[in-house]
């Protein structure tokens, strides 16, 4: 559990997306018939899905980032608990940003980013490759100024401490 921007690996530091954290817990209580309730901790993302027995239970999006776990799901020893957490974009677009540009952009007449020009030969397939090897992504805006494209990505991740306990229902 951690903010995925504080790994050395750029890959992790830079990922945007959805992340699966799956881990098995016991719980007592299902025996007589409890729910419980799962306090995911810090979240730092979009969104996060919690499933238990692969059952979707809910999507979380902003604090507090709890929910209940319904008494039907649970049983006393080897529940599968699986939390989806999913980022935005920004992370992997400022990281491609760092890459030599292989789209040309134009000041767009409002305000908010740059507009792509035109569509370059190599998008879709077409007789030239991807100069820019290292990019991931594709575009047709250009959200960063020059400072954001420097500045620090957005914090992502599952920092929990990941709790469940009986519910009080």
């Amino acid at each position: 559990l951690g903010d995925w921007t504080q790994s050395p690996d750029p890959a992790t530091r830079d990922f945007s997306g959805t992340v699966a954290y799956r881990a098995t817990f016991d719980f007592p209580a299902a025996a007589k018939g409890r729910g419980a309730v799962i306090d995911l901790g810090k979240v730092m993302c979009a969104t996060a899905v919690v499933k238990v027995g692969g059952k979707e239970v809910a999507t979380v999006w902003c604090a507090p980032w709890r929910t209940e776990i319904p008494a039907a799901l649970l049983k006393p020893e080897g529940n599968v608990l699986e939390i989806a957490v999913a980022n935005t974009w920004r992370n992997r677009l400022i990281a491609d940003e760092r890459e030599p540009p292989d789209v040309e952009f134009a000041k767009a007449p409002y305000p908010g980013g740059d507009m792509m020009l035109s569509y370059p030969a190599w998008f879709g397939g077409g007789l030239a490759s991807r100069p820019s090897k290292g990019r991931k992504c594709f575009a047709t805006w250009n959200y960063f100024t020059p400072a954001e494209k420097d500045g620090a990505p957005m914090p992502s991740g599952l920092a929990g401490p990941v709790r469940i306990a009986p519910s009080r229902r």
